[in-house]
């Protein structure tokens, strides 16, 4: 009779494929800390925190942790941009 050879264990594939780095899309960073994203577009922290705060910002409070998605970010970012002369509102 002879032997199949043993598949490797799925969970042993999962955990191989969650600690690949390199061209692994599940080990993207889906969000920015305050910091990179104020660095993204050169503002302070402090101005970052406030942007954090308007109702129409997408950021995530987790705990004291505040966590800004990416996607959302840019779209953000462009809407800024197309507001009006110079990303102001017209009046």
């Amino acid at each position: 009779m002879a032997m199949i050879p043993a598949e490797p264990d799925l969970s042993e594939k999962c955990i191989e494929n969650l600690n690949q780095k390199d061209g692994d899309n599940m080990s993207e960073k889906l969000t920015y800390s305050v910091k990179e994203a104020a660095d993204l577009i050169g503002i302070s922290k402090p101005k970052m925190y406030e942007l954090c705060h308007r109702t129409d910002f997408p950021a995530i409070f987790i705990g004291r942790a505040i966590r800004i998605p990416k996607a959302e970010f840019r779209e953000f970012i462009s809407r800024e941009a197309t507001r009006g002369e110079h990303g102001r509102n017209e009046s």
